[in-house]
């Protein structure tokens, strides 16, 4: 009945808009990932959902996947309290279909295929953008959910500092710094930010007979970052920027609750290191040469005394190595039509004491435009086609075409839609484990499609944004891990996965902001549509932990400096095993978050106290069957900045 209130309310917000202070998402806003021009979201061929630094502050916790659980079509799956393991995954596909960009070259590493998105801190992002639904024919491998672009800050001529200092519940505390100046036209940017807390918190077991009261021990974390940017532009027509982001957290991750006694000896350590440089050169009046290039040292290692491997406890690492170079082209023939092409190679290795140690060369060439077709309206049309080359195994082609056809400007209408072949290559861990990887492997495929419509209007004191639409996914020869004969699990290319589902998002601004309402609601299913052998009770079955049905809705206002915002999410019931066993069911979620700050300005620097309490009616939930979740948690925080 909550869920059915909570849409019918959506419908009272028919063309709603949004602000920068809530999840920052304006239709004439330009943005560039989901058909890489720079596009208004207005007339994007598919949904393309921006959150920018003012967005992201307003929301609660200190990571990339603590803000990302608020965007529709989303799903959070974390194991924990701040620190602990969350992946990201779009339109229930799991988050090894969703491709992570940073500064839009890719992030998402070939070992595993995932990204740990709970350790990424968001001191230093500048802005989100994430597009929903396949992109392998822009981005390549891997982009058959959606892709997940993080664009840190860039550097400003306004030179400015900013320190802030955070405290909470079960030891959190957090520090950061960030400065820019400019010397000599060279502007520079350094930022560093340290979080930690015990995560010692209470939580509850039923073993059937008692309910025991205990509380999570080894799940603490601690983490520093850091970077920096240095950009300069060398003339009207070249503008370089170098950019060093580093990262070391160390925290605790405890098994599943299983028993009153859970064992708690695990310990992950990760560090990362990535440079980019990134240079555009301005060739000739419509013609623009973008030559990004990446490097990426990723070490991670995994001990845990209470498991033993031949005599001896399991002490494993993974050494991640890549170097990305993706010169790109754009080429705007008239006003009408404009051309992008380009080449991506990838060199990419691994080290570990649990795979084969392997290496891979990608070699991509692709090509896509924008093209205003000569009719009556306003009528896009986006066709994209890329090559992609494997050393280690099999590529192809990727092909996508999408329109989107503009109705009505004022209010602005339009209509969107696409669809694409994409496909997601084996990971390192599929290909080279040695206790059982198969280097038979092939690629996944999948055909992707969506529609929708896209409506916007401002009327002054009142402004607004709706996004509402359907998509359609079909994955086959999906890669699964099964045991063989010999009892040692081994992965093969056996299944077929449909996900289907509706999107709607909607937002209202009152008064320049003085009001700000948002919602998100996604209906979807994502079911297993092959069989693994005969009888296989598990065929058109729900996958474990996607949820059918997401709610977020979330009301926020700024008077005079004071703002406080509120969030409402509903998560549906999600199956904890393959075959849907009613007994195994993670019941409806219902958590609710708010914040509070005063920002004033005291001896010419600008102070910042700010309050937020995450979920404050207590509810009892876990995203993962067996890793509770905290109740009620508190921060405060305090931040000075002064600009010369």
């Amino acid at each position: 009945m909550t869920l059915l209130l909570t849409f019918l309310f959506s419908l009272l917000l028919p063309l709603s808009g949004n602000d920068d202070s809530l999840t920052v998402i304006r239709l004439d806003e330009v943005v560039v990932t989901g058909t890489r021009t720079a596009l208004s979201l207005m007339q994007q061929p598919a949904p393309v959902h921006v959150v920018d630094s003012i967005g992201l502050a307003a929301m609660n916790g200190t990571s990339v996947a603590d803000k990302l659980r608020m965007l529709s079509g989303v799903s959070v799956r974390s194991y924990g309290a701040a620190g602990a393991l969350q992946s990201v995954s779009v339109r229930g596909m799991g988050a090894d279909y969703s491709l992570v960009l940073l500064d839009g070259v890719r992030y998402t590493t070939f070992q595993i295929g995932t990204v740990d998105l709970g350790i990424f801190s968001s001191h230093d992002v500048a802005r989100i953008e994430i597009a929903n639904g396949g992109n392998s024919a822009l981005y390549g491998a891997d982009a058959v959910g959606g892709v997940i672009n993080i664009i840190t800050h860039r550097t400003g001529a306004a030179p400015f500092l900013s320190a802030s200092v955070t405290g909470g519940s079960y030891g959190l505390s957090g520090l950061s710094v960030t400065g820019q100046t400019t010397v000599e036209g060279w502007s520079l940017r350094l930022s560093a930010s340290r979080n930690r807390a015990t995560n010692d918190y209470e939580f509850t077991y039923d073993d059937g007979i008692v309910t025991h009261y205990l509380r999570r021990a080894g799940a603490d974390f601690s983490s520093k970052n850091g970077s920096i940017v240095v950009s300069r532009s060398f003339s009207e027509d070249a503008v370089s920027t170098l950019s060093l982001r580093f990262s070391n957290a160390e925290r605790g991750q405890p098994s599943a609750v299983t028993s009153a006694q859970p064992t708690a000896s695990a310990r992950i350590h990760d560090k990362d290191l990535v440079m980019q440089s990134h240079t555009i050169l301005t060739v000739s009046p419509g013609v623009e040469l973008s030559v990004p290039v990446g490097v990426r040292l990723y070490r991670q290692t995994y001990r845990d005394p209470s498991i033993v491997s031949q005599g001896r406890p399991l002490d494993a690492f993974y050494d991640n190595r890549s170097v990305t170079v993706g010169p790109l082209l754009r080429y705007t023939i008239t006003p009408e039509h404009s051309v992008i092409a380009g080449m991506e190679g990838v060199h990419a290795t691994i080290a570990s004491n649990e795979l084969h140690q392997a290496a891979r060369d990608q070699y991509s060439l692709f090509l896509s435009g924008t093209h205003r077709l000569p009719m009556p309206g306003n009528v896009l049309l986006f066709p994209s086609l890329r090559y992609d080359s494997f050393s280690d195994t099999e590529g192809g082609l990727s092909a996508k075409v999408g329109t989107n056809i503009g109705l009505t400007e004022d209010p602005s209408l339009h209509l969107r839609a696409s669809i694409g072949r994409n496909y997601r290559v084996p990971t390192f861990n599929d290909l080279y484990w040695i206790d059982g990887g198969n280097p038979h492997l092939t690629p996944e495929h999948s055909w992707n499609a969506d529609g929708g419509i896209i409506a916007g209007f401002d009327a002054g004191d009142i402004a607004g944004d709706a996004d509402a639409g359907y998509f359609h996914i079909d994955a086959t020869n999906k890669i699964v891990w099964r045991p063989g004969q010999s009892g040692r699990w081994s992965p093969v290319n056996v299944l077929a996965v449909r996900s289907t589902g509706l999107e709607f998002r909607s937002s209202l601004r009152f008064y320049r902001d003085v009001l700000r309402l948002e919602y998100h609601h996604t209906v979807m299913r994502t079911v297993k549509t092959s069989a693994e052998f005969p009888n296989d009770p598990t065929v058109n079955k729900l996958l474990p932990y996607v949820p059918q049905e997401t709610v977020t809705l979330s009301a926020g206002t700024t008077v005079a400096g004071l703002s406080a915002t509120v969030f409402y999410a509903v998560t549906g019931y999600r199956y904890g095993t393959a075959d849907n066993d009613p007994r195994y069911v993670l019941p409806t979620v219902r958590t609710v978050d708010m914040n509070m700050s005063y920002r004033f300005t005291a001896a010419d620097a600008m102070v910042n106290l700010r309050a937020e309490v995450n979920n404050l009616l207590e509810t009892r939930y876990q995203w993962i069957t067996g890793y509770p979740m905290p109740l009620r948690t508190f921060a405060l925080s305090l931040e000075l900045s002064h600009t010369p």
